[in-house]
């Protein structure tokens, strides 16, 4: 998503976040080549890349989230992170496990003994905001309406490059276990204001849906 959004005139070559110093040519695109472009995202899973239209500039294609943890280190120095179940990950991570399912609250960075507190989406405390499971076979998030939000409609919604509320009755999409904001790890509310919350929400309304 972020790839095509950054170089909407093709790739002409990533670095490599899983293999420091080694670059790929792709494929990258899942729509053109899945089985290949998922090896390239879980072998390479590429951070800064160099457009066709500009192949000397260096561009930063990491999803906001991922960028914001990975500038908890200097370049290349990611050690480890303690995820919101107080598992630890050690790097290389997969990114869509890694956002998905740790959900980091600190990190530390090689040859620094210091934590490093993940506030850059919202949690004061560290972490990322998110809704509790519904058990069941249906979206986490849902709209005011009653909409349900699937992560297609992110996906599809943020590679328009649009800037405008992903719900149509312009609130932002609420948990649908409890009618709550995505919260954080403690339990706390999140700081909706924060970058880079959800790129899809930003221009939604925040205040607490009538009944």
């Amino acid at each position: 998503m972020m790839l095509r959004r950054t170089c909407p005139e093709g790739i002409d070559r990533c670095h490599c976040l899983n293999k420091p110093g080694t670059f790929t040519k792709g494929p990258f695109y899942f729509d053109e080549d899945p089985i290949q472009a998922s090896i390239t995202h879980i072998t390479c899973t590429p951070d800064f890349c160099y457009c066709k239209d500009t192949p000397k500039i260096e561009r930063n294609t990491m999803p906001p989230d991922f960028a914001a943890i990975f500038a908890l280190c200097p370049r290349g120095k990611m050690s480890r992170c303690l995820c919101h179940d107080n598992t630890v990950v050690r790097f290389p991570f997969d990114p869509t496990t890694f956002l998905s399912l740790c959900r980091p609250k600190r990190c530390k960075c090689e040859g620094d003994a210091s934590v490093k507190k993940h506030i850059g989406v919202g949690c004061s405390s560290g972490g990322a905001p998110w809704c509790p499971y519904t058990s069941k076979p249906e979206s986490d998030l849902v709209c005011q309406d009653g909409t349900a939000i699937w992560v297609n409609d992110i996906v599809r919604h943020m590679n328009a490059w649009r800037s405008d509320c992903l719900c149509s009755d312009g609130f932002a999409p609420r948990c649908r276990s409890d009618g709550r904001l995505q919260t954080c790890p403690d339990g706390s509310d999140f700081d909706p204001s924060s970058e880079p919350w959800q790129g899809y929400a930003h221009r939604c309304n925040t205040s607490t849906i009538s009944s």
